[in-house]
């Protein structure tokens, strides 16, 4: 069985703490023509340049399994009213995200590229152990390594070593009424059971 990742439909505000975040918008998304998949910050500087206004930073949260939620930084349009709008779109998303601004992700990009994080939702030591590999990976993502270098594929190994136990814990903490664990988008008990 697969976990892929998915949105969350709804977000605890002892998660969005437990994330380090504190308020949590949703943007409707509007692709312009000229949007790349996966390259926010060149959309939005694509647009800016035509339309106006300033590029703002945040989080997008993703929910691997219902156990991690990963944080992706990603860039929107400020509009000179204040309101924000996401011209960028990929195969998770279609109509709308859940954003938190952070202007400090501006101080994180490296070679053009913008950060994850990943955070356990529930307090298990291969679960911490699987946070703790994704965020290498991204990190060395980041500084320009391909997914087929030796490191990468180092980190692939152990996290797929660990996902049999990653499953277990995701089917353990998805109550039946919950989007279910494997990314569906269906409820748990009209899915995995």
């Amino acid at each position: 069985m697969l976990m892929v990742k998915f949105d969350p439909k709804i977000i605890s505000k002892d998660t969005l703490h437990k994330c380090g975040l504190s308020e949590l918008s949703t943007l409707h998304i509007e692709r312009q023509a000229e949007s790349m998949e996966l390259d926010c910050l060149e959309n939005v500087r694509k647009y800016i340049s035509v339309n106006g206004g300033d590029v703002q930073f945040g989080w997008i949260l993703t929910l691997i399994g219902n156990v991690i939620m990963q944080l992706t930084a990603h860039a929107v349009v400020k509009r000179d009213d204040g309101s924000l709008l996401c011209v960028s779109l990929n195969d998770n998303r279609t109509g709308k995200i859940h954003f938190s601004t952070d202007d400090s992700i501006a101080n994180l990009i490296e070679n053009n590229r913008l950060p994850s994080r990943y955070i356990a939702l529930v307090d298990d030591q291969n679960l911490l152990t699987y946070v703790t590999l994704m965020q290498a990976h991204d990190e060395l993502r980041l500084k320009g390594y391909t997914s087929n270098s030796a490191d990468i594929l180092q980190i692939q190994e152990q996290c797929q070593s660990l996902y049999p136990h990653l499953l277990v814990i995701a089917k353990s903490h998805t109550k039946r009424n919950d989007s279910c664990f494997c990314g569906s988008g269906r409820k748990r008990k009209k899915c995995c059971g």
